[in-house]
């Protein structure tokens, strides 16, 4: 017969083991979840400019096409201006592209880009590009319905 010790044996995790790794996911998870808002809030800035110039460029087509003139846009480094006033583009800086004309990405002339809308409707088939520190975001505008075609954005990490 074996003699019978007092001790017995534990398998499994202390207390504190469990409390250590709780305490190492909740950290990186709070790090993930720190990341994404970030993120989140370079999306929304970026989107609400942008936005801001798609509605412009719809009002300068639908302008054109219900009075029957020519409509013109202005863009400029750091702002879009038109008949019915100005966007501050802020910290962005605009680039853009004409297919046909010029297919590299340039900023505005000094005196600035006029963008013609067409009194039937038409206007020339332009690319903008606002750069930010965080990001960018490109837009291809059909030159048929004045709507964005191909967006693109890129967050910069």
């Amino acid at each position: 017969m074996e003699p019978v010790s007092n001790q017995s044996i534990r398998s499994g995790f202390t207390i504190l083991e469990v409390l250590v790794s709780i305490s190492i996911a909740m950290i990186l998870v709070g790090i993930g979840v720190g990341f994404s808002f970030q993120t989140l809030s370079i999306e929304k800035k970026i989107s609400r400019i942008s936005g801001k110039i798609e509605v412009a460029v719809r009002n300068a087509q639908m302008s054109a096409a219900i009075d029957r003139k020519d409509i013109y846009l202005t863009l400029y480094e750091n702002s879009v201006r038109g008949s019915r006033g100005a966007i501050d583009l802020g910290t962005a800086r605009l680039s853009i592209r004409h297919p046909g004309r010029f297919e590299k990405w340039k900023r505005p002339p000094r005196k600035g880009y006029t963008w013609k809308f067409d009194s039937n409707g038409l206007s020339d088939p332009v690319a903008i590009k606002l750069g930010f520190d965080e990001g960018e975001m490109t837009m291809h505008f059909d030159p048929l319905t004045g709507e964005v075609k191909d967006r693109s954005m890129t967050i910069a990490k």
